[in-house]
């Protein structure tokens, strides 16, 4: 079917397009499957490659995700941790009911010693704020105007009422307090909340109502203290394979952004650090981003890492495409290459078509011919009948041979028929090639030298095909003589062929067959290709040469049947066919004993 669209031409439909049309044709059609080949295994590789890095990504994005819902959860649960503070606490000085004395004893608030506090990170000091405005600290007994305290200068010598001031002054730079104030705190109790409007800072207040009055109670921590030990706790308990960077951007402007830096060691301990600049390398890829959950949803969460590297599994999948690309296109050449073969094939049948049609028209035309003149009486020399006769007789033996050859070839391709090879000496070889090269020989004025270099012809025994043997002589000889007619070389001396028996060189067990001729030879091209099946060099229109391209071609075959080489030899001059036979073990030994 290939050869069939190959060979077709568009214009006419049963019209074939010559060999070298039908050889662009199939480049064409080569290179198109080559190109989508090409395209479809780049697509492939792209989604393959896309896929394992989102592969490869996935296991960072879905421990990114963990880090920022645990992030959210834990700072939510620290808010909420900060319930537990009593409201009493906030007062300078607190009552307790004492049962065993029947008495009610007056204690200092739990909030002024760091032993007694809530463990915060970055603590700056608690306040309070009631309805009437009036500002007080656990660390100190006074309460002061909360908006005359925030323009007094303050020269006390008092380390906790300088503590109590430092506390009022960055309260009061707070814009939701002041609007909490504003409003008169006409506000239903509230749990813990952040405003993050102080500079640096961090304040956490509720609304604390009873039958009397409402009040803000608070405290101020320094923001970065408290974010970076409370996210570096986080970031200590995750499983990141490689470096990563964690980002925080106060989304609002109220603050600069904060950095934390997550890193394995060779023993795979984590370490954890806040550096002050980002680094470049780890924001390569970002595997998540979020906006955290409230009370800090003015805070964004960035988490990058640098490049990631090709996986195994990625350079597992690189080398099967690649070895799967390479098979494709070595399948896309294979492709080219047997529709060549073929194309050269249907070329070489045309022309062995063409071949055989002249090689049996031509003697038969002249048969009929000169049998005709003869059956009419024209000829009515007996010399010229005779030589009427013999050429009848020579045309009608070519044709024999042109038929056996086809034959014989048929067989061999079909496997109907194997030759039959039986145990004969050199001698009775060389007496075949005696018979059936000499009236060849004899007819073109050739001289037949054959000679042998065993000392013991009639001894060296070979396993052969006779009328194989004799079959492969006639078809070599025949194509010496022809090719040295064609080249039309004028030297008496050169007209012979030589037939020469041999042990092969540094193989005791293989016996060489040099048939060699003086002619013009052959080029290294055809070197390479004189055995080949209908194979003639040259125009099948414009040679002048007879044949039809399988006369060698069954010499080749032929000797392969009996296990044996055949190799052409350039010379100078001429060309020589060497045949090698494998002597059969105990033949062998047979007449190494003989010899001996």
């Amino acid at each position: 079917m290939l050869i069939k669209w190959l060979t077709s031409s568009r214009e006419a439909k049963y019209t074939p397009l010559n060999y070298l049309q039908g050889v662009k044709k199939l480049r064409v059609l080569t290179s198109l499957i080559t190109l989508l080949i090409m395209i479809l295994m780049a697509l492939l590789l792209y989604f393959s490659y896309q896929s394992a890095r989102e592969s490869q990504l996935d296991s960072y994005r879905q421990e990114a995700r963990n880090l920022i819902q645990v992030t959210n959860t834990k700072l939510f649960r620290k808010l909420i941790a900060h319930d537990s503070i009593p409201a009493t606490a906030f007062d300078y000085y607190s009552y307790s009911y004492n049962s065993q004395t029947n008495q009610t004893d007056k204690l200092r608030s739990p909030l002024v010693s760091p032993a007694t506090q809530p463990n915060i990170p970055g603590l700056v000091g608690f306040f309070q704020i009631n309805a009437d405005h009036q500002f007080s600290s656990p660390i100190w007994i006074k309460e002061i105007n909360f908006y005359a305290g925030m323009e007094q200068q303050i020269n006390s010598t008092s380390p906790f009422e300088k503590k109590a001031f430092e506390i009022l002054q960055l309260v009061s730079q707070s814009s939701r307090i002041n609007a909490l104030l504003g409003n008169s705190l006409n506000l239903k109790k509230q749990h813990w909340n952040i405003t993050f409007d102080v500079p640096d800072n961090l304040l956490f207040y509720r609304i604390i109502t009873n039958s009397k009055s409402a009040k803000i109670q608070g405290f101020l921590v320094e923001r970065t203290l408290y974010l970076q030990r409370h996210i570096n706790d986080i970031l200590a308990l995750r499983s990141f394979s490689d470096s990563v960077l964690v980002k925080l951007t106060d989304n609002e402007g109220n603050a600069g952004d904060e950095y934390f830096l997550y890193q394995k060691t060779e023993t795979n301990e984590v370490i954890v650090s806040n550096p002050e600049q980002t680094n470049i390398n780890l924001q390569q890829q970002i595997i998540g981003s979020s906006t955290l959950k409230w009370p800090y949803s003015n805070y964004d969460i960035l988490i990058s890492t640098k490049a990631l590297p090709f996986s195994k599994n990625m350079f597992l999948g690189g080398a099967f495409l690649a070895v799967l690309f390479s098979a494709l296109l070595i399948g896309c050449f294979g492709f080219y290459r047997l529709g060549l073969e073929q194309l050269q094939l249907a070329e070489q049948r045309l022309n062995f078509v063409s071949s055989v049609s002249h090689e049996l028209k031509t003697p038969l035309t002249s048969i009929k011919m000169y049998s005709e003149m003869l059956q009419a009486g024209i000829v009515q020399s007996p010399t010229h009948q005779a030589e009427y006769y013999d050429f009848i007789h020579s045309e009608s033996e070519r044709l024999s041979r042109l038929i056996d050859n086809i034959l014989q070839l048929t067989k061999l391709h079909h496997q109907k028929q194997t030759v039959k090879p039986q145990p004969v000496s050199v001698a009775v070889l060389m007496d075949i090639i005696h018979s059936k090269a000499s009236s060849l020989m004899l007819k073109h004025n050739f001289k037949q030298h054959i000679s042998t270099e065993l000392v013991a012809p009639e001894e060296t025994m070979l396993n052969m095909d006779l009328d194989a043997f004799s079959q492969i002589i006639i078809n070599i000889t025949d194509n010496a003589i022809k090719f040295y007619d064609q080249a039309k070389i004028n030297d008496i001396e050169r007209q012979k062929v030589d037939f020469i028996f041999r042990r092969q060189s540094g193989q005791t067990n293989m016996l060489e067959l040099e048939i060699r001729d003086y002619g013009a030879g052959i080029t290294e091209s055809q070197e390479k290709r004189i055995f080949e099946l209908f194979y003639r060099a040259g125009n099948e229109l414009t040679r002048a040469t007879q044949g039809t391209g399988i006369g060698l071609a069954l010499v080749h075959q032929l000797v392969h049947a009996h296990r044996g080489e055949v190799l052409a030899v350039r010379r100078n001059p001429g060309l020589a066919i060497n045949i090698t036979f494998p002597i059969p073990p105990f033949i062998n030994v047979l007449s190494n004993l003989s010899c001996g």
